[in-house]
């Protein structure tokens, strides 16, 4: 992991600082992404006001030490989501395995899933929720991955008109941010 900053965490406190509500970033990985998170997060610093959901694609038959690895590197609070829980500023979310996440009247809650069916696009699902339940004080954004899960609902989230705030800078090139077409 290297130790420099991008730019992207700033664009980010400087959104967070112009609205009233916490800001929610979904980000969405394969397992190949969460060296890039962590520098992302590493990036952030104290940035306030800021809630974070990962939705990482992981095995369910692996215990998995995501929480401990994240904790080093943020200091914001990690939560492993295991039942309702209400968005609060200056929070890292973590869905859990092989479950879909939504967002609804400000609180994150696992989707029950019929028994021995897993699903298959949980960033998208989870991205089209961001969507539809906050605003502009929601945003989106792809770490890794070689298959399409994210695309759908990244979509979703410029097509519901969402402000980036000057998100998308020059020279980040592992992630894509979702953004409204140009006026």
């Amino acid at each position: 992991m290297t130790n420099h900053k991008t730019p992207l965490p700033a664009a980010l406190a400087t959104a967070a600082a112009t609205t009233t509500a916490p800001l929610l970033v979904g980000v969405g990985a394969s397992a190949g992404g969460l060296e890039a998170f962590q520098e992302f997060l590493t990036g952030l610093d104290d940035t306030l006001g800021v809630s974070i959901v990962y939705v990482q694609h992981q095995d369910p038959q692996v215990h998995s030490q995501l929480p401990e690895v994240l904790a080093r590197s943020t200091s914001l609070e990690v939560v492993t989501l295991t039942e309702r829980t209400k968005i609060k500023a200056n929070a890292l979310y973590i869905c859990p395995p092989h479950a879909l996440l939504e967002i609804r009247h400000g609180s994150l809650l696992i989707e029950d899933q019929p028994e021995g069916i897993l699903p298959t696009s949980p960033i998208d699902h989870f991205f089209r929720s961001l969507a539809e339940n906050q605003g502009e004080s929601g945003i989106g954004i792809i770490l890794s991955g070689a298959g399409s899960d994210g695309t759908l609902g990244l979509k979703s989230i410029s097509d519901y008109g969402l402000s980036r705030k000057n998100l998308l800078q020059p020279g980040l090139r592992r992630c894509r941010v979702a953004r409204p077409p140009p006026a």
